[in-house]
């Protein structure tokens, strides 16, 4: 399956051969997310990508680096995220970039960070329709 691109201007990048089945996003605003809540940043783009097809969107990667913006957190931001992408139904699939490198962009890169993660991923709108293949023992 071919993937599109979007520009942060919402600019559409499709393959030639129109075989884009998930619509997929560049960074939206690279590092200067920290200091925007992120649904400000994503909400045009997706409505902009809503009406070009009835197709399931995917970010195919996100994260926050640890940061303080006044009173706003990494916690806060994971909160505020995953809590306005459940007004997105076209939006089926995130992936975490989830790595210490320039930046701690990891889940578990402090427990308040950790526990935000969890608290949102417990919530049932993000349970996947996707079994786990590893056996019960391995997970």
């Amino acid at each position: 399956m071919m993937i599109g691109t979007f520009t942060s201007d919402g600019e559409a990048r499709f393959p030639e051969n129109g075989e884009a089945g998930i619509r997929a996003f560049e960074e939206l605003i690279g590092r200067k997310l920290a200091q925007v809540l992120w649904f400000t940043a994503f909400k045009p783009l997706y409505d902009k990508l809503v009406a070009l097809a009835d197709k399931p969107i995917a970010i195919p990667e996100m994260a926050s680096g640890e940061f303080t913006y006044g009173q706003i957190t990494k916690a806060d931001w994971i909160i505020h995220t995953f809590s306005r992408m459940k007004s997105c139904p076209a939006l089926k699939m995130f992936s975490w970039f989830n790595i210490n490198k320039e930046l701690d962009w990891r889940v578990n890169s402090t427990p308040a960070v950790l526990a935000a993660f969890r608290k949102m991923m417990s919530d049932p709108y993000f349970e996947s329709e996707c079994e786990d293949p590893r056996p019960a023992v391995a997970r």
